[in-house]
């Protein structure tokens, strides 16, 4: 329940507004990305490591969410 992340958003309409994310909406989004048909996954080894192209930017949501923390 504690708050992870503040961002801010513009929206499409209206004034600036920030939005609350907490530990779980971040941890919940990283793990749907990680394992998104359940717990079959490669553990990251000497020489077998997972690499992401990160093309969204980080001050972006979607950039946090899932590139910056997983």
């Amino acid at each position: 329940e504690d708050i992870f992340l503040l961002p801010h958003s513009s929206g499409t309409s209206g004034l600036p507004k920030s939005v609350m994310l907490t530990h779980f909406n971040m941890s919940s989004n990283v793990m749907q990305f990680l394992e998104p048909g359940g717990t079959n996954h490669q553990l990251a080894t000497s020489e077998y490591q997972d690499t992401y192209v990160c093309l969204l930017p980080f001050f972006h949501t979607y950039g946090i969410t899932i590139l910056m923390n997983t």
